[in-house]
């Protein structure tokens, strides 16, 4: 039976570590740039499906990994070094020093992006409890629909009637989700309906992160549903790289994403601990099966179906 709380956990050394964690990093979850989506600290499935995927897994020991890592980008750099002259090693010893160190900024403010838009959603569920207040027919979350100048006349002492503008709002964000995600280039408008992938055996999206693997399928939805089965040498597919699914990187085999590119959060996270990832391979998600055997080739870009 899934735990929903952790409440429904037993007591123990466990629930205890897991409750710390969910304080210090409870502002955090899927789509935590989004404010609809829930933090971990409110909805700790995705966590727990997270673990349940870790438990059955091998044990490992992630600085191995992390340290394996860094000796590989040593021999790199020593390879490059030995035909590169003095003038020149210099300039790239220093173009990579500066990528590090804005590497390291970067992630600190995604931080602080996720700890404020935490906050601003704190505020705007406040809002939503008020709102249903005045009319218990809204659904939950009616509020993220409204702007900032409508949140505060729902706060104010003379209260617009926002209902009907939640709900056209709902209806619209609703059938813009049956439309399928335009292609990265277009001119113009862009197409109604954008063709999937693997109508071959191949497709190719972005080089996230190098190396050549072959595994079995793992789907992995929005909210973590899937996790719990990932295994050891899995392929995770989702829709979206989420840097809050990376857990999962520590004993997945790579990972393929209809979005996202090679600069993004969830592909410095995988060059780090060298787990091949392919991302923006329109589709993936709704055309791949689970449990199908593929190769992904991080270094050319490539997924290929090998059950096909």
């Amino acid at each position: 039976v899934e735990a929903a709380s952790l409440a429904d956990l037993p007591e123990g050394a466990g629930r205890r570590a897991l409750s710390g964690w969910l304080e210090a990093f409870g502002d955090r979850g899927l789509g935590e740039v989004e404010a609809m989506c829930p933090r971990f600290g409110e909805d700790p499935r995705p966590v727990f499906r997270m673990l349940r995927a870790g438990l059955v897994a091998a044990p490992g020991d992630p600085e191995l990994v992390l340290s394996r890592v860094r000796v590989a980008a040593d021999q790199e750099l020593a390879t490059i070094e030995s035909r590169a002259g003095v003038l020149e090693m210099a300039l790239i010893r220093a173009l990579v020093g500066r990528a590090r160190s804005l590497s390291r900024l970067r992630e600190r403010m995604r931080v602080w992006m996720a700890r404020t838009i935490a906050m601003t959603r704190s505020v705007t569920l406040d809002v939503d409890r008020r709102l249903r207040r005045l009319d218990a027919e809204l659904s939950p979350g009616g509020a993220f629909y409204l702007s900032h100048q409508e949140l505060l006349s729902a706060t104010g002492r003379t209260r617009a009637d926002l209902g009907p503008m939640v709900r056209m709002r709902i209806a619209a964000h609703r059938r813009g989700l049956e439309h399928a995600d335009p292609p990265d280039t277009f001119i113009g408008t862009p197409p109604r309906v954008a063709p999937l992938p693997f109508d071959s055996r191949r497709s190719t999206g972005a080089r996230a992160s190098g190396g050549v693997v072959t595994g079995r399928v793992r789907l992995v939805d929005a909210e973590a549903r899937g996790a719990e089965r990932v295994e050891p040498g899995d392929v995770v597919v989702v829709r979206t790289p989420d840097v809050g699914l990376a857990p999962l990187f520590f004993w997945s085999a790579a990972m393929v994403a209809d979005v996202g590119s090679s600069l993004s959060h969830a592909a410095v996270m995988a060059r780090e601990i060298g787990m091949p990832a392919v991302f923006g391979v329109l589709g993936a998600s709704t055309t791949l099966r689970d449990g199908e055997r593929v190769r992904v080739d991080g270094d050319r870009g490539e997924v290929e179906r090998l059950d096909a």
